[in-house]
């Protein structure tokens, strides 16, 4: 058994009313008390200890390590925005062109529709005036002409 209980003490005594007849233990301190073989003990490989310096040498290694990369990633973030700067002025500059040349379409579209409904009405006006031109050339064939005879 891993405990070493009392067990002498039959359990009607416990219940009785004359608890006081029975013997304190005369184990106070708790060193007495603690059972030394069921404590865990130390492992038998501790860590070594390192010495302060090269420990304050390291952590300043890591430090200038860690800002160095810290800068590097700041720079290059730095360069990004740059680029990305310039992206956007390229974009706004593109928006604005890009409106000029659609307002430049519509107004030549609509150039375009007036000029097509001008043409339009040009053709038919000359077709008429060629109409009424060669309404006044007829020639007709085997009926004599007279000297000064008026056709109309």
């Amino acid at each position: 058994m891993d405990h070493d209980y009392n067990l002498s003490v039959p359990r009607e005594e416990c219940d009785n009313e004359d608890i006081e007849d029975l013997e304190v233990d005369d184990k106070t301190s708790k060193d007495d008390k603690i059972n030394w073989a069921h404590t865990p003990t130390k492992s038998l490989n501790p860590k070594k200890a390192r010495v302060a310096r090269a420990r304050s040498l390291e952590d300043e290694d890591t430090a200038a390590a860690i800002l160095q990369a810290v800068n590097s990633l700041t720079q290059k973030m730095d360069e990004q925005t740059a680029l990305l700067r310039k992206f956007e002025k390229r974009i706004d500059r593109n928006t604005t062109e890009i409106r000029k040349n659609k307002e430049g379409i519509t107004e030549l579209q609509e150039k375009v529709i007036e000029l097509q409904k001008e043409n339009k009405s040009l053709r038919s006006s000359c077709e008429e005036h060629a109409r009424y031109k060669r309404r006044w050339n007829l020639r007709l064939t085997g009926l004599p002409e007279k000297d000064d005879e008026n056709t109309r």
